[in-house]
C-alpha cells in the first residue's frame, strides 16, 4: 500500500468520526466514555485538517494525472463531498 492511498483511507475512518460527532447532538450513536471523546477529538479537529491536506494532493496528483489507479475513485469522491459539508460548516455565519 502506497503512502498516498494509506492517507485517504485515514482521512476516509477521520470523515466518519466528524459523521459521527455531527449526529451525537440529537442521537446516542456512542455511550460516554473515552471512546466518545477520541471520536469528537477525531471528527472536529484531525478530520478537517487531513481531510483538506488529501484533497489538495488529489487536486495536484489530477492536474498532474498522476492519481489515475492509486486509490478508488468512490474514495476521491467521498472524502471530497465531506470537505465541502466541512466548508460549510467552517464557514456558516449562523
Amino acid at each position: 500500500m502506497n503512502k498516498l492511498s494509506f492517507w485517504y483511507k485515514v482521512a476516509f475512518i477521520a470523515n466518519i468520526c466528524a459523521l459521527i460527532t455531527w449526529l451525537l447532538p440529537y442521537y446516542e450513536v456512542i455511550p460516554r466514555s473515552e471512546l466518545q471523546s477520541m471520536v469528537i477529538i477525531t471528527g472536529l479537529v484531525t478530520a478537517n485538517i487531513i481531510n483538506f491536506m488529501v484533497n489538495m494532493f488529489a487536486a495536484f496528483d489530477l492536474l498532474r494525472k498522476k492519481l489515475a489507479g492509486k486509490v478508488p475513485r468512490w474514495l476521491l469522491v467521498i472524502n471530497f463531498v465531506f470537505l465541502l459539508i466541512q466548508l460549510r460548516f467552517l464557514f456558516n455565519d449562523t
